[in-house]
C-alpha cells in the first residue's frame, strides 16, 4: 500500500497581481528598504553601499533597482527589463 502525504498548500513568493513585486536583492535576501536605511544612516553612495552589503555584486540583477532606490527613495519596483550589456 502506498501512502500519500497530505496535499500542502504552496504559498507563492510574491503576489502575482502586485504591480511592484521587486523589493530585494535576491542573492543576499536584503530588502531595498534595509539598503535605503543603511545608505541614509551611513551616508553611503551606490559604490559604498555595494561594498558594504555585497548587493549588486552577485548576479547583478538588483543593480538597476538599487540605483533607482537611491535616486527616488522608492523601495518596491515593477519588474524591469534586463539592463543591456555593454559592448565589449
Amino acid at each position: 500500500m502506498i501512502r500519500q502525504s497530505p496535499a500542502r498548500e504552496v504559498t507563492p513568493m510574491y503576489d502575482p497581481y502586485d504591480p511592484e513585486p521587486v523589493d530585494r536583492c535576491v542573492c543576499y535576501d536584503v530588502t531595498f528598504a534595509e539598503l535605503k536605511e543603511i545608505a541614509a544612516r551611513e551616508g553611503l553612495d551606490f559604490d559604498a553601499l555595494c561594498a558594504k552589503t555585497g548587493c549588486c555584486c552577485g548576479c547583478g540583477t538588483c543593480e538597476q533597482y538599487v540605483q533607482l532606490m537611491l535616486a527616488t527613495g522608492k523601495t518596491r519596483f515593477p519588474v524591469l527589463p534586463p539592463k543591456p550589456k555593454a559592448a565589449g
